[in-house]
């Protein structure tokens, strides 16, 4: 049994081919491996560094009320507000002035409340 020359030519061909095929296959699937660990990795670190900022944000912030709640003059400030809205006789009353006071400033920009008690 003899196997002509055109014969041998295109088994050979579609050989060449099925192994580039396949290799290209190969080089596909190891690319997207890859791809998928170095984006997985870069994700990692950025998801770091945004931690790394947010902790550094938060403990600044920290910080600057842990200086706010030292601060003397500002505690008896608060105690004697404090004291002042504790001896009112309808807080409320209060608070509702307040707002429309506010309310006002903010739609006019100049302030009209004579006495805030």
């Amino acid at each position: 049994m003899q196997i002509k020359i055109a014969t041998k030519l295109t088994c050979s061909s579609l050989l060449i081919i099925l192994l580039m095929v396949c290799l290209s296959l190969y080089a596909v699937v190891v690319s997207q491996n890859s791809l998928r660990e170095s984006v997985g990795s870069g994700s990692l670190f950025l998801a770091e560094e945004l931690i790394k900022r947010i902790d550094y944000s938060v403990l600044m912030r920290l910080e600057v009320l842990q200086r706010y709640s030292l601060d003397t003059q500002l505690q008896q400030t608060v105690t004697a507000s404090n004291g002042d809205f504790d001896r009112l006789d309808n807080p409320q009353e209060y608070i509702d002035r307040i707002d429309k006071e506010w309310i006002q400033y903010s739609k006019t920009g100049s302030y009209c409340g004579k006495d805030r008690r």
